[in-house]
């Protein structure tokens, strides 16, 4: 089953992100009060997908968008908002974020914004079994050659 973190500040917000998030089918739900313990149950949970609100208490969303990039880069990040910032959604796109939704959004909206995250997950981890391949080979080719060399 696929992992889906909500971070948000707001309790109600996060349960109704919940319920529709869990009418999508095949996805569970982890759920995070602020960006360090967000930062954390990524860590432990691996989710696939991140829907994290821009302003929480502490470190804010985008913060944690970096960090997730950095040191989860196959995990995919949707950034929500209460208030359309243009310099906010800039930077979130900047960060790899993979969508932006200004509350109040639907359930389609969401739902659209899933998919595009889960395309965004699916993708990265392609890549990543595509480069582990690709060295893998590349360490068999070497061996060869040398063992070609040494004879």
């Amino acid at each position: 089953m696929t992992r889906v973190l909500i971070v948000d500040d707001e309790a109600p917000m996060r349960g109704l992100m919940r319920s529709w998030v869990e009418r999508e089918g095949g996805l569970s739900v982890i759920e995070a009060g602020t960006a360090e313990d967000g930062l954390e149950r990524v860590a432990l949970e691996s989710p696939a997908i991140v829907l994290c609100d821009i302003r929480l208490p502490g470190e804010d969303g985008l913060w944690l968008a970096a960090q997730v990039r950095i040191h989860h880069p196959r995990t995919a990040v949707v950034m929500t908002t209460g208030v359309l910032e243009f310099s906010a959604a800039v930077s979130s796109l900047q960060s790899g974020v993979v969508d932006y939704l200004v509350k109040p959004f639907s359930r389609e909206r969401l739902s659209e914004a899933l998919s595009r995250a889960w395309y965004a997950h699916m993708s990265r981890s392609a890549l990543d079994a595509l480069q582990r391949e690709l060295d893998d080979r590349r360490t068999q080719l070497t061996a060869a050659m040398g063992d070609r060399v040494a004879k």
